[in-house]
């Protein structure tokens, strides 16, 4: 069915599996945030809760793509890992 507007009014499966999980993300961001507050008490403890995690995922995914640079070719992660770790 098309709207006036040219638009289609359906939902592949890509678009619902992406509504799920933006559902499940966004619920659980809003029900973690609730008992962070509970637990620290303030506003600004949940704040800088965030602001910490952010830091350190920007640094794990600093050392991921620095890591994945040292590469000497494209490869899946389970090679790599193989080679980096082997004795």
């Amino acid at each position: 069915m098309t709207t006036a507007s040219g638009f289609r009014r359906s939902i592949g499966l890509f678009d619902a599996i992406m509504l799920v999980a933006g559902s499940m993300i966004g619920s659980g961001v809003f029900i973690v945030a609730g008992d962070m507050i509970r637990t620290g008490g303030t506003g600004s403890f949940l704040v800088w809760a965030w602001v910490l995690t952010g830091v350190l995922t920007v640094f794990g995914a600093l050392s991921y793509a620095s890591w994945r640079a040292c590469s000497p070719k494209p490869a899946a992660n389970t090679p790599t890992c193989a080679r980096s770790t082997a004795p």
